[in-house]
């Protein structure tokens, strides 16, 4: 089972789209019946499908560390202009992926709203069990509503979303924030 030792022996986010690429790359399926793959069935990439939007990556305070953190931002609009924020969590399980695996969705969804998106790498499973990826999350929300500014958003205006997993923790961060003294996202 190679993606097992992918996700054991990487610290770092492991995107789903090279777990699933893993066997290919190895040749764990037969280097004799796959050479090499048919450029026509390979997607485009993030930057090639949405190329209209600048990404930046940033490195904000959780508990106990820092996580990382993608920051799309349209190029379509006034670069002064303080736009609403959303905070995207990825899926995974709560334990694989990273912001790598929804940057598809998270370029699209600055450039069509032309609004900030902040794709948030929290902690995962097993090293960080729950509630840590849901702390990283809040306190990456509590961030935002302090600081948007500095990524070129409106403080006033932050937004949650994510798929998967991810939007287990964009429904909870309502409840989270009633109970810890924080404004209820936009």
């Amino acid at each position: 089972m190679p993606s097992y030792r992918v996700i054991a022996n990487n610290r770092q986010p492991v995107a789903l789209r090279d777990m699933m690429i893993l066997p290919v790359r190895t040749g764990y399926i037969g280097a004799d019946r796959i050479r090499k793959p048919d450029p026509a069935l390979i997607p485009p990439s993030a930057e090639e499908a949405v190329p209209d939007v600048e990404e930046t990556t940033v490195y904000l305070p959780v508990r106990n560390g820092y996580v990382s953190a993608q920051v799309y931002r349209p190029h379509a609009v006034d670069q002064d202009a303080a736009l609403p924020v959303i905070l995207y969590a990825h899926g995974g399980g709560f334990t694989v992926g990273s912001d790598f695996d929804t940057a598809y969705i998270t370029r699209r969804l600055a450039r069509d709203n032309s609004v900030v998106v902040v794709s948030t790498n929290y902690r995962m499973a097993p090293e960080y069990p729950f509630p840590t990826p849901l702390n990283d999350v809040a306190d990456v929300y509590a961030w935002l509503v302090r600081e948007a500014g500095r990524v070129g958003g409106d403080p006033s205006r932050v937004a949650v979303a994510g798929d998967s997993a991810g939007s287990n923790f964009a429904a909870a961060l309502p409840l989270y924030t009633r109970s810890h003294d924080l404004p209820a996202p936009a």
